[in-house]
């Protein structure tokens, strides 16, 4: 009974309202005015944080180097996948199973035994990839890491096709063929552009020129200055040029136009005279000097000067006029009739020498022979208006006289 009594009390107290029964289900719990700003402040801050991580994480990402890539600070060559070349570490080494080199040799490529051996420090300007296969069953467990080049593995830029056999016995044994890649080599085929390049060389040469070169541009320059009427710079270079050249005629000549030009007869005889005297077949010194002689009123010079020109040469008419005109200026009929005869002989058909024999013949009161002639004239050509109506008149003249 007293265990029942003892269960009715315990249910008794069950029943009885809780001590906090009293208290309002919903009190409101006042908060401070700051709160709300504080958690704004905590997120911004987050915020930031969490774009900044983020560029952190795309920095990082980007400047991760690639598999297969090389750094710009390594020498320049070509990258090789080949597995052949065991991965530098220190403290994992890995075995590769035997690779199988395939290649494609160049006919160009040279024997094996003209490869010649050059420093690391210079890689070889053109490299052939290699493409390798290694089996899957020997593969390792891990992923092996694209091997990094580093200047001290030198690749062979081409195998020749004499090499192909030494390339498979060596197949056999991967840490073989990984130390002799790591031997610096070249092949005999890459030159160094040095080598190849062809170097142009100025060779400078010294031409002298002869004197008759240089004083026929003496003589190019002074007729250059006359036609740009320098004439004081062309005497100076037409002298210079005599002076390289003695025997260049032709500046001679010009000279001793410009002096005659000038006024300046007595320079003008010596350079001729000079010229007689050294070349005394130059029959053109020997015209010129003539008519020097006469506009200095040596009559007597100037038709000896002329009598060494032949009756023959080109030049055979300037000496018969400038015969005629001594003639006419000395009053010498005879000598003025004797040249107009021979340049009619010379051109028949020429009316100025038909007047000019005229003229002679009637100054020597020879009226039959100058009305003959001044009537020969009117049949020719060369003549004026002005001069046939000169014939006219003095043929109506003599005619009159007669």
């Amino acid at each position: 009974m007293s265990v029942v009594n003892q269960m009715l009390k315990d249910l008794d107290k069950r029943q009885q309202p809780h001590a906090l029964s009293g208290v309002p289900q919903h009190t409101a719990v006042p908060l401070s005015a700051s709160q709300p700003w504080r958690l704004l402040w905590l997120g911004l801050i987050a915020g930031v944080l969490l774009v900044a991580v983020g560029i952190y994480g795309w920095t990082i990402f980007n400047n991760r180097p690639h598999a297969g890539t090389v750094s710009p600070s390594a020498p320049q060559m070509s990258a090789l996948p080949t597995p052949a070349v065991a991965a530098a570490s220190a403290t994992e080494t890995q075995t590769v199973a035997a690779p199988t080199v395939t290649t494609e040799t160049p006919q160009a490529a040279l024997a094996p035994t003209t490869v010649t051996q050059e420093t690391a420090a210079q890689p070889t300007a053109t490299a052939v990839p290699i493409t390798t296969h290694v089996d899957a069953a020997s593969r390792p467990s891990s992923a092996v890491a694209a091997p990094t080049i580093t200047p001290e593995v030198a690749v062979a830029a081409e195998l020749p096709k004499a090499n192909r056999q030494t390339a498979s016995d060596t197949d056999g044994n991967p840490q073989t063929a990984v130390a002799d890649a790591r031997k610096p080599s070249i092949n005999a085929a890459a030159v160094k552009p040095t080598e190849t390049a062809t170097t142009g060389k100025m060779q400078i040469t010294e031409v002298k020129l002869t004197p008759e070169q240089l004083a026929q541009r003496q003589y190019q320059a002074g007729m250059n200055a006359q036609q740009n009427g320098d004439m004081a710079t062309a005497v100076a270079a037409l002298q210079r040029a005599l002076e390289l050249y003695p025997a260049l005629h032709s500046a001679r000549t010009q000279l001793a136009a410009l002096y005659y030009g000038a006024g300046q007869l007595t320079d003008a005889a010596a350079l001729l005279q000079n010229g007689v005297n050294h070349y005394p077949s130059q029959q053109q010194f020997w015209l010129l000097l003539g008519r020097v002689q006469l506009a200095q009123g040596k009559s007597a010079e100037a038709q000896a000067s002329l009598q060494h020109i032949a009756d023959t040469s080109e030049l055979a008419t300037d000496k018969w006029l400038t015969l005629a005109k001594l003639g006419q200026q000395n009053s010498d009929w005879v000598l003025m009739q004797q040249s107009y005869q021979k340049l009619v002989a010379s051109a028949a058909n020429d009316g100025r020498w038909w007047l000019g024999l005229a003229h002679a013949q009637d100054a020597a009161s020879d009226y039959p022979a100058a009305l003959a002639s001044y009537r020969q004239a009117l049949q020719r050509d060369n003549l004026s208006l002005d001069a046939r109506a000169y014939i006219e008149n003095r043929i109506a003249q003599i005619g009159d006289r007669q």
